[in-house]
């Protein structure tokens, strides 16, 4: 050792080096020594060889991390940025929490003695909605299909087409006419409710059957003769030529 260490000096190489140059020990020991120095295992690569198979994976193995690598670089940047970015609202954030500090010493009473106990005794309730939310949850889907047809119906009714005129209107421009008209066709009314205005046409054919059945009385249907005296029909002979209608 200490002709090692005469020699290290005009060599200018390390002790263990200079040791396996003066043929004191080998690389294999100088190794072992190191390893146990830094507290690494040794492995003898001629005891146990390496798999070639695994060592041609390397490569491509080394360039996945060295790709990955470069993307954790590119997010430490954006990282940086955005960091930076939000340096202002972290600076304003400790300004902000002391400005909070009396309006969360106002509501804390609040919480502590109203907003907590309703919580407490609301309990009971909300675990008696959890079936009917799980029933209406299930009927939701129909729900918003019958929504969106009502939709789809009103914008049909609300749609306004161009142009004007007849055809330029929408529909819901129509619906007061409607309502008018609809008074006026159930104006009448008898003791059973409102009747709807109506003409009823009748041929000559039609009217002479009616004089039968007036002549005839209430022997051979009393429904149809009251029926017939209702609708207070022109007697054949007033409309009707002599002949027509026989």
């Amino acid at each position: 050792l200490l002709a090692a260490m005469d020699e290290q000096g005009p060599r200018h190489s390390s002790l263990g080096r200079t040791l396996v140059e003066l043929g004191f020990i080998d690389e294999n020991q100088l190794v072992k020594a190191l390893a146990e120095q830094v507290g690494m295992p040794y492995v003898d690569l001629d005891e146990y060889p390496v798999d070639r198979q695994a060592v041609s994976l390397l490569p491509g193995t080394l360039q996945k991390t060295n790709e990955g690598v470069g993307k954790l670089n590119n997010l430490g940047r954006e990282l940086n940025r955005g960091l930076k970015d939000l340096q202002p609202t972290a600076d304003s954030l400790g300004p902000s929490l002391k400005a909070a500090q009396p309006f969360l010493r106002q509501t804390t009473p609040v919480i502590r003695d109203s907003l907590r106990p309703f919580s407490v005794e609301a309990k009971p309730t909300v675990a008696k909605l959890v079936p009917a939310s799980t029933h209406l949850a299930k009927a939701t889907p129909n729900l918003d299909t019958l929504t969106k047809m009502l939709n789809n119906l009103l914008a049909e009714l609300a749609h306004d087409p161009p142009g004007d005129g007849v055809h330029g209107n929408s529909y819901l421009y129509y619906v007061p006419w409607a309502n008018h008209n609809s008074n006026s066709v159930m104006a009448a009314q008898d003791g059973i409710g409102p009747a709807r205005h109506s003409l009823i046409l009748v041929n000559c054919g039609g009217l002479s059957f009616f004089d039968t059945l007036t002549r005839q009385g209430s022997t051979s249907n009393p429904f149809l003769t009251t029926l017939t005296k209702l609708l207070n029909e022109p007697k054949h002979d007033e409309v009707c030529a002599k002949g027509e209608g026989s």
